[in-house]
């Protein structure tokens, strides 16, 4: 699993059930796992390391799955 450094806004998708995203500053949409609950706000501005999910089965087609491995609020 590929590990990253992204920047962006949380999103909530609101698709089937919805889910939370990070939408970073080139529009690339990142779904996170199991968001914690205390950024769960719409167009937060966090720095977030992330590992790519290889085998990530759901009903979702939007976004590259990653689980959120550390963030930092930026603004």
């Amino acid at each position: 699993m590929k590990k990253k450094s992204i920047q962006g806004k949380v999103k909530f998708q609101n698709l089937d059930s919805g889910f939370w995203s990070i939408v970073d500053d080139e529009g690339t949409m990142w779904r996170v796992i199991d968001m914690p609950k205390n950024i769960q706000k719409e167009n937060l501005v966090v720095k977030a390391n992330v590992k790519e999910i290889n085998n990530d089965l759901n009903t979702y087609l939007n976004g590259t799955p990653v689980r959120l491995m550390s963030f930092s609020f930026l603004g």
